[in-house]
């Protein structure tokens, strides 16, 4: 799966159908330029290195210029330019200054209706070449050039009946640079071999889909050999052939593409190391990414829409973030677009590294013990199966480690953490997080920030640290740490140990035989239904032992004890003068009176109190005698 970004816009001429990027003024960063169809210009967008691309400058070309490329012509280290000119059978070179800059155009004559161009060294002299489509007389032609801007008459060579894109590389391994064009009309790609010395042999044609006009190259099947793809506007598919490093090709493989598939363009998407296809359809105004499964396949097409009539598709990595996004040239709306990748990797059977970047990721690390890192973003990632590792680092990220034991990071912002299966190692770290343990014994650690800690199943250890957090200890026997700041702790069900450490903490107990430690602090425990042993320690503490035989301790300060009816056979263990006992719930027990002379005697030198109706309250050594109305609230 990948997916992009919203649109950002870059005006340019009119009619814009084709762009190319290159580093034009010499500071390390892609620039674009575009050829303007119906004004006849090249628009020359200098990039900034994050995505974005000053405001256009112009220069004139020859009439209806339909492609334009990149390359240096004379030697001097500044990329230059040529386009084709459908309309008077030229190409016309612009010599950069290497700040932006372009001098005027010098033309060269080529064949009848020049539609494409591409840029080689063809006789292996070190100076760059061209080789343009001519789509009204079935052959390219071919401009030798002297290095110093300038080149030699044409050399034509005969193709396929309406050639609309050549494509160079070495189809046969021999060093020498190849051709191979797309032919609309007789619906073929010709492949012709260079000698090295400037000319080709005859044309061998191969068969692929209806109205092939747009051919790209790549090794989809990862032989080492360069295969062929092409989009078939008439049939609304692409026509994949593997080459056979010899010249050949296999028969054609069709995959669906979207609607009057247009221009093709090749590219590893998602970072899986395969290959991929995008297509743009001039009719239904969208484009379609087809990835690649790395043995000459591609799934079905995702298409989102594009702008109006777009005719030119490109990928390159326009914001340095180590993906590629997409430009679009949209001929009707004078402008194009940019899509920034946000990488979306799945990973497969085997052990994977998985890297994010600065946009939003979406990471799958399939089966086996994968590793998979967000990087900045607000990313998605997917443990899936085995034990593995996630790490979400910048941004607000969701982690979700899946089957095995699997060890989870938030990284810095406000994150979600589910372990899911088996037993996890999940770590908030900074931000306001959510962790959840899922099924297994489950360790859950915070860090910094207000975080929501939940066991869920099985025994699981939990510590919030800084911050004020929530921890939930869900099914099983867990123990439940705050760390620093104020937290509330609710050990659910079973027998859990909670602890609050630092901060003005609450502690519930729920169901279950517990284990409650305030800490320092102001704390309020409630050890819930079971037989539970309450520890307020430091600070005044507020110690409710709820339905069970329960003990409680105090600690330091000046501590409230709290009860009520039904709540069996209890203990205070540390009893002092300046202590309260709330005996607000038990109705039995009306006031001091009441109480005096009817519910509390000495037993073994214990004060035990007595409602006579299911609860006691033993004060463990401690003298009925130095008991007062003071110590009660009814």
């Amino acid at each position: 799966m990948v997916t992009f970004q919203d649109a950002t816009n870059f005006d340019v001429g009119n009619n814009p159908q084709s762009v190319a990027f290159g580093d034009l003024n010499g500071d390390g960063n892609l620039d674009l330029v575009a050829a303007n169809a119906f004004d006849d210009t090249v628009s020359v967008l200098l990039g900034d290195g994050n995505g974005g691309f000053a405001p256009q400058s112009t220069f004139a070309v020859g009439d209806l210029p339909t492609d334009v490329a990149i390359g240096d012509f004379n030697g001097d280290g500044n990329a230059d330019l040529v386009t084709t000119n459908l309309d008077d059978d030229t190409i016309s070179v612009l010599l950069g200054d290497g700040s932006g800059g372009f001098a005027p155009q010098a033309t060269f004559a080529v064949g009848d209706v020049p539609e494409q161009v591409a840029i080689g060294d063809f006789n292996g002299d070190g100076n760059a070449d061209l080789v343009t489509t001519n789509e009204l007389d079935d052959t390219v032609s071919v401009l030798l050039g002297d290095g110093n801007g300038g080149f030699a008459p044409q050399l034509t060579f005969a193709v396929g009946d309406l050639p609309e894109q050549v494509v160079i590389g070495d189809f046969n391994g021999d060093g020498n640079l190849d051709l191979v064009t797309a032919n609309e009309n007789d619906d073929t790609v010709s492949v012709l071999l260079g000698d090295g010395n400037g000319g080709f042999a005859p044309q061998s044609t191969f068969a692929v889909g209806e109205e092939p006009e747009s051919v790209a190259i790549g090794d989809f099947n990862g032989d080492g050999n360069l295969d062929l793809v092409t989009a078939n506007e008439n049939d609304d598919t692409v026509s994949v052939l593997l080459g056979d490093g010899n010249g050949g090709f296999a028969p054609q493989s069709t995959f669906a593409a979207g609607h009057r598939a247009f221009e093709v363009t090749v590219g590893d998407l998602n970072g899986d190391g395969n290959l991929d296809l995008v297509t743009t359809s001039l009719q239904d105004n969208n484009a379609s990414i087809l990835l690649g499964d790395g043995n000459g396949g591609f799934g079905a097409p995702s298409t989102f829409a594009v702008g109006d009539r777009p005719f030119a598709v490109v990928a390159e990595d326009l914001d340095s973030d180590g993906d590629l996004d997409l430009v679009i040239a949209n001929a009707d709306d004078d402008n194009v677009s940019v899509f920034f990748n946000d990488l979306n990797i799945q990973g497969d059977a085997g052990n994977d590294l998985l890297i994010g970047n600065g946009d939003n990721n979406e990471l799958s690390g399939g089966n086996g013990n994968d590793t998979l890192e967000g990087g900045a973003g607000n990313d998605t990632l997917n443990g899936q199966g085995n034990s593995d590792e996630l790490f979400g680092q910048g941004g607000n990220d969701l982690l979700n480690g899946g089957n095995g034991n699997d060890l989870l990071e938030g990284g810095n912002g406000n994150d979600t953490l589910n372990g899911q299966g088996n037993s996890d190692e999940i770590f908030g770290q900074g931000g306001n997080d959510l962790l959840n343990g899922g099924t297994g014994n489950d360790t859950l650690i915070g860090g910094n920030g207000n975080d929501t800690l939940n066991g869920q199943g099985n025994s699981d250890e939990i510590l919030g640290q800084g911050g004020n957090d929530l921890l939930n200890g869900g099914v099983g026997n867990d123990t439940l740490i705050g760390g620093a700041g104020s937290d509330i702790l609710n050990g659910q069900d079973n027998s859990d140990e909670l602890l609050g450490q630092g901060g003005n903490d609450l502690l519930n107990g729920g169901n279950g035989n517990d284990t409650l430690i305030g800490g320092a602090g102001r704390d309020t425990l409630i050890g819930g239904a079971g037989r539970d042993a309450l520890f307020g320690s430091a600070g005044n503490d507020i110690l409710v032992g709820g339905a069970g035989d329960d003990e409680l301790t105090g600690g330091g300060g000046n501590d409230t004890f709290i009860f009520e009816d039904n709540n069996g056979a209890n203990i205070i263990l540390d009893f002092a003068a300046a202590e309260v006992i709330d005996l607000a719930g038990i109705s039995g027990i009306s006031d001091a009176t009441d109480l005096f002379n009817n519910h509390i005697t000495s037993v073994g030198g214990n004060a035990v109190i007595d409602d006579l109706a299911g609860t006691t309250i033993t004060l463990d050594s401690f003298d009925v005698n130095d008991l007062s109305a003071d110590n009660f609230v009814f």
